[in-house]
């Protein structure tokens, strides 16, 4: 039996042991997926070791530390500047991957830059946070063409190092975005991540607010855009995709004699989800 689990704090609320371990048991894979709430970012290698893992996927707040602590890193973790997926190879070495990126992309295609849904289109983003997954987020979407803001409490230098437009909350004014996106970890204390006047008036000019977090409610963040009547979108989707291609690679890893694809393992976790939900 293989070990797999999710590195996070808090970690309570995460649906990835259920959507992997019902698409492990459908697929009749030697997996086990758990849970784990990490105190410290610096104990995430010397846990993972301790625990006997083959694999794991990282989620707030440490997925920076899960890019210091590889062994080796995929050239987009590398570019993005952040892990969400950590594999041991054969070799014993820690290889650090970004799933979240791509998985973001899947779950907002109709958005995207594309000739066949030019009405939805989006052109430009903003992002509110600068961790891990406001990182891969604002990399991907500039990768796609999209003019791309992101906003935080403190200072960042990695976004201007990547030429990404930045400010700091307290400079941020209102103006046209297509998509807004909350990647902060506001939605898990049930708070806004903006002054709601503010984030009223940038959700009135925008198209689609994208909050990262998930949960059986629409999240302050989501609940807000309703009201302002735009379209509006959580993070299970992103959740499922990027999950799916973590999957893949762990199942690669084991050198399995079967290979699956990325959307036989999203419907499968999909299934999960819907189940759960029932």
């Amino acid at each position: 039996m293989k070990y797999l689990c999710v590195f996070g704090n808090p970690i309570a609320h995460s649906l990835s042991p259920l959507i992997h371990n019902f698409a492990l048991a459908k697929l009749g894979l030697p997996f086990m997926y758990g849970r784990f709430c990490l105190d410290n970012g610096k104990d995430l290698k010397n846990t993972f070791f301790r625990l006997n893992l083959s694999g794991a996927n990282i989620t707030v707040p440490f997925k920076e530390h899960a890019l210091s602590q590889a062994d080796e890193l995929d050239s987009l973790a590398q570019e993005i500047g952040a892990v969400n997926t950590l594999v041991l190879e054969s070799s014993g070495k820690l290889k650090g991957y970004n799933t979240d990126a791509s998985g973001f992309v899947e779950s907002i295609r109709d958005f995207m830059p594309n000739p066949d849904f030019a009405p939805r289109t989006a052109k430009s983003a903003l992002v509110l946070g600068a961790g891990g997954s406001a990182k891969a987020v604002a990399c991907i979407l500039t990768k796609y063409g999209l003019e791309v803001q992101v906003a935080n409490r403190s200072k960042r230098d990695f976004y201007a190092s990547r030429g990404i437009e930045y400010c700091l909350f307290s400079e941020l004014e209102a103006r046209d975005f297509d998509i807004v996106i909350n990647a902060t970890s506001a939605s898990l204390q049930g708070e806004l991540p903006l002054p709601k006047n503010l984030l009223s008036e940038i959700f009135t000019r925008s198209k689609l607010a994208y909050d990262l977090m998930y949960g059986k409610n629409l999240t302050p963040f989501l609940a807000l855009a309703k009201d302002c009547h735009i379209d509006y979108k959580d993070g299970k989707d992103m959740l499922l995709w990027q999950a799916a291609k973590a999957l893949v690679l762990f199942i690669s890893a084991e050198n399995t004699s079967n290979l699956y694809q990325e959307h036989q393992i999203y419907a499968l976790m999909s299934q999960a989800i819907n189940s759960h939900k029932a």
